[in-house]
């Protein structure tokens, strides 16, 4: 277990990686519209075909939470245990 110390001189690479995945996905989500203004150009935008490509987002949001609820549950043990005694 990580000291408060350690937790706190490793907050740049929480950052790092945070945004690292929000790049990734702010890609998905301009291919995403990019297909999406593609549908409209052959009067393919429908609300089936809206939620066809949504489920593309899914796993980037589902990894950023769970990226985010480790980092939280890795904060508060430091807190709780700021000697990483644990």
């Amino acid at each position: 277990m990580k000291t408060a110390t350690e937790r706190l001189t490793s907050l740049k690479n929480l950052l790092f990686e945070a945004t690292r995945r929000q790049s990734h996905l702010a890609y998905e989500v301009d291919e995403m519209l990019e297909e999406w203004e593609g549908l409209g150009l052959s009067n393919g935008q429908r609300d089936d075909h809206a939620a066809s490509i949504l489920k593309r987002v899914q796993p980037h949001l589902v990894g950023l939470s769970e990226f985010f609820a480790r980092c939280n549950e890795q904060c508060k043990e430091a807190i709780k245990d700021p000697f990483g005694r644990g």
